[in-house]
């Protein structure tokens, strides 16, 4: 409270002190995150956990269908290999993301 106090004055400190019945009173200094803001990125950093623990788990089972069919068709094996390929970039694309958005986070700070 002594930055508002500074820069209001004494007279008018007392008067806002009164107002507001010592409710705190914060002065943005683009330090603070709202709280809905912070909420967002919450939900979304969940979103993408849970993305990730879908995709790892078709991972898994995809390696595991692949060593157990280990005389499967080429047609299907290269299918796989598409399949685990496109698994992985999606894998890569979210952890991206996610570190877009904390870049962009901290710069926002």
């Amino acid at each position: 409270m002594k930055e508002l106090k500074e820069i209001l004055g004494e007279s008018l400190y007392k008067e806002v002190k009164e107002k507001t019945k010592n409710q705190k009173i914060l002065l943005n200094n683009n330090q603070f995150v709202p709280r809905m803001r912070l909420n967002q990125v919450i939900q979304q950093r969940d979103a993408y956990k849970e993305d990730v623990l879908k995709l790892k788990g078709k991972l898994e089972t995809m390696e595991k269908e692949l060593h157990k069919e280990s005389n499967q068709s080429i047609e299907t094996n290269e299918k796989t290999l598409m399949d685990f390929m496109e698994m992985s970039h999606l894998l890569n694309h979210l952890i991206e993301e996610k570190l877009m958005e904390r870049r962009r986070l901290w710069k926002e700070r």
